[in-house]
């Protein structure tokens, strides 16, 4: 027998293995077999759940089944699958029986969470920016930038929860707000904590004002001379010699 949820199923272990390869094969659809698979098993199917574990069955269905058996899943059956809206013809697709889009989480290596397609996108596109706008090249300034990613997102989730009503109060995106400033300032990616040679030569006043108070010193790069700057030497030598 296996055991699945607190529960034994009246197969055994390689039975489950053997009939969850069926479904895959007659679906072409390894989300929609696993479904199928709680469904015979009489275990709830979450996606989001789902999502979380490896691709490979063999690490797949015990990972999902010991999931189960912990909060806030344990003692829900697939009868629970059906009250969610999760019908067979919807899974996959993000909608629910009633017809409204839901976001479907899937899980990212790249930033390490269960997120939309939606959210991943800004996140790229937030990261992206970062490196265009600052020199990120440790490993570390990398690690940074992905939190700081991450930061922005809540920090927006939350303030658009305010401005929609549905947050109670402003805890949530003050303390978002902050964990976002605090990762920038560490990361110096701030305008207060910039490094020597970021600063941008578009406002001479500010730029003198940072010299003068010995904050921004321009470190010197050699350049190859050119024609002009060898034929400007030749003259001097000649005059010299005069």
């Amino acid at each position: 027998m296996y055991v699945a949820n607190d529960k034994y199923a009246p197969i055994c272990k390689q039975c489950v293995y053997e009939l969850f390869k069926r479904y895959r094969n007659k679906y072409n659809d390894q989300m929609k077999a696993f479904y199928y698979l709680c469904m015979k098993l009489d275990i709830y199917f979450n996606e989001k759940a789902y999502a979380s574990q490896g691709s490979k069955a063999i690490s797949l269905i015990p990972g999902y089944l010991t999931l189960m058996s912990q909060h806030p899943y344990n003692g829900l059956c697939f009868d629970d699958t059906i009250n969610d809206g999760l019908e067979p013809s919807l899974v996959g697709k993000g909608i629910t029986k009633n017809g409204t889009v839901k976001s479907v989480k899937k899980y990212s290596a790249e930033w390490m969470g269960l997120y939309t397609d939606a959210e991943l996108e800004y996140l790229d596109d937030y990261y992206k920016g970062l490196n265009e706008d600052y020199k990120i090249v440790t490993q570390n300034h990398k690690d940074y930038a992905k939190k700081i990613s991450q930061a922005s997102l809540y920090m927006n989730q939350c303030y658009q929860e305010l401005l929609s009503g549905t947050a109670q109060n402003m805890d949530a995106y003050v303390k978002a707000r902050d964990t976002f400033d605090t990762l920038s300032k560490s990361a110096k990616f701030s305008e207060q904590t910039r490094g020597i040679n970021d600063v941008s030569l578009g406002g001479y006043g500010v730029t003198s004002e940072l010299v003068e108070k010995g904050e921004w010193i321009p470190r010197h790069t050699p350049v190859e001379k050119d024609d002009v700057d060898k034929l400007i030497e030749y003259f001097s030598t000649i005059q010299e010699s005069i």
